[in-house]
């Protein structure tokens, strides 16, 4: 144990470069993702303008530390335009994007290593925490599990609120339990974990009443007094975010506070639904078990494996596992409970918070036996080798038990596969082919002309159509399972096999005419 000590810093250190490399040497082959484009130009638009009118339905903080290396960069705004008075924030981050003098590559690639950063510091809480309360190897194997999660590899790579959110959520929670267990300004430090949460994402408001389950579970003396401290704490932190905005409305210029604002429209969302996909069937209102099949398809095997036999150690000896070790499994499965209970089954992305707690559970419990360690030690081996293999691929991860991406699509498309993330992919694939003619339907939010990439319609329904094709048909697997479209659109490709799957994303099917 002694030696673990010695080196768990610089052990920890190397695993977080190895994420951190493995996520800077894929990310530049990756187009923009959906809502890239919304976050960026809305996070800029904070900086530059004090104006909160763009992508409201999330919190700012993301946004704008993303955001923040464009201050260097200098891109224009296009603040004097239809689409900035109309707060349509498709036109204005396809203006930002495509329509500045900064290059779209330099803009996003600049931005998603904020992201990157903030992945290398949940990396460093998780093995500060994990090993202050469990040892410095139950630290270490925490950390592994971490760095290795391909699904924190992929989304800790772009401009989105997915990452942050996880990040904080956990300090919020590591904090907490060191106020329950020792008091004093840990419910300060909480606090500000707290607000810097709920600034980032809106699922952060399950945070509070999580510290109070946590409170009424451990009760402390004076409990609710180190609540009251850090909610006020967070508040402010919230307000702070929206800067001269929260000026104006305590001022009583302002209109309904943007926060809250933000927080309806969300529940709204909620409310109405969001059409989704889940095994071959499409929904308005999701369901109950789209979070479970989620985790068990996209989860690392040897994780799935590791968290049975964890759970399994825990409530055979529940009586000696201590408060700190069930705390964070609590947490997660709080949090899995609400996302499994709402209508918006948009992606694994919703419950990443999760993994950072189910892996400092499951390390806690592997340091309390013998030979705890050393099988944890062979889970870890084999999730790094099954996250290794699926390199630079990460938001197309499946498991091996699912059957890996190449059968993702029977189970789950949009952000779980296919975001419009392989654009590039795509360009690399067609020069390879020598650019024949394409027809293509692309799921996404980058520019095909950006790349130069000459595209043509893809026919749908029309049996004359499909038969003058002659070109390389590509299709975003999205589309080609029918979310967001009618499903009968391109039937005709089912009885087809693509010649090429580009990123696991883009199908593409031949229909050149074959020359005499």
């Amino acid at each position: 144990m002694r030696g673990a000590e010695r080196w768990f810093w610089p052990v920890a250190l190397a695993l977080i470069g190895v994420g951190t490399a493995l996520q800077i040497s894929s990310l530049h082959l990756e187009t923009q993702t959906f809502d890239e484009g919304f976050h960026l130009a809305a996070g800029y638009s904070y900086w530059s303008q004090g104006d909160y009118r763009m992508n409201p339905e999330h919190p700012p903080l993301g946004k704008m530390l993303c955001a923040l290396p464009l201050l260097w960069l200098k891109p224009s705004l296009p603040v004097r335009t239809k689409a900035w008075y109309d707060r349509d924030q498709w036109e204005f981050s396809d203006a930002f994007l495509y329509g500045n003098r900064v290059p779209p590559e330099t803009m996003l690639n600049t931005a998603r290593l904020v992201t990157v950063a903030l992945t290398a510091a949940l990396g460093l809480a998780v093995a500060w925490w994990t090993r202050r309360r469990f040892g410095a190897v139950a630290g270490l194997l925490a950390l592994g599990f971490t760095v290795f999660d391909p699904n924190l590899l992929a989304h800790g790579r772009y401009v989105t609120t997915d990452l942050i959110v996880g990040l904080f959520f956990f300090l919020t929670v590591a904090c907490w339990v060191e106020y329950l267990d020792r008091g004093g300004r840990w419910a300060a430090w909480a606090g500000l974990a707290l607000g810097l949460a709920l600034a980032s994402k809106y699922s952060a408001a399950l945070l509070p009443p999580i510290l109070l389950v946590l409170s009424l579970t451990r009760r402390p003396k004076g409990w609710w007094r180190g609540l009251a401290v850090a909610c006020t704490i967070a508040l402010a932190v919230v307000a702070a975010t929206y800067g001269r905005e929260t000026w104006r409305i305590l001022g009583g210029s302002g209109e309904t506070p943007t926060y809250w604002t933000g927080l309806r429209a969300v529940a709204g969302h909620n409310a109405i639904g969001h059409v989704t996909y889940l095994l071959g069937e499409r929904s308005q209102y999701g369901w109950w078990q789209y979070f479970p099949v989620a985790f068990a398809v996209k989860t690392p095997a040897a994780v799935l494996v590791g968290l049975g036999l964890a759970l399994a150690a825990a409530f055979r000896a529940w009586r000696s596992i201590p408060f700190a070790a069930w705390a964070p499994l609590i947490a997660a499965l709080a949090y899995f409970a609400v996302a499994m209970s709402g209508q918006l089954n948009l992606g694994l992305r919703h419950i990443l918070p999760c993994y950072p707690l189910l892996y400092v559970f499951a390390a806690a419990l592997a340091s309390t036996s013998r030979r705890g360690p050393a099988i944890a030690a062979l889970v870890l081996v084999l999730t790094a080798v099954e996250s290794l293999s699926r390199y630079p691929h990460y938001l197309a991860f499946f498991n091996v038990f699912a059957g890996g991406p190449s059968r993702g699509p029977e189970y789950l498309v949009d952000s779980n596969i296919d975001w419009g993330q392989d654009v590039k992919k795509l360009k690399a694939y067609l020069e390879t082919q020598g650019n024949p003619p394409l027809c293509i339907d692309y799921f996404g939010t980058a520019k095909l002309r950006a790349y130069e990439i000459r595209e043509g319609y893809l026919p749908r329904t029309d049996p004359a159509e499909i038969e003058r094709m002659d070109c390389l048909a590509a299709i975003s697997v999205t589309l080609l399972k029918g979310l967001y479209i009618d499903p009968t659109w391109y039937r005709y490709l089912d009885s087809r096999q693509p010649i090429a799957k580009i990123g696991w994303s883009i199908y593409v099917y031949d229909f050149r005419k074959k020359k005499p």
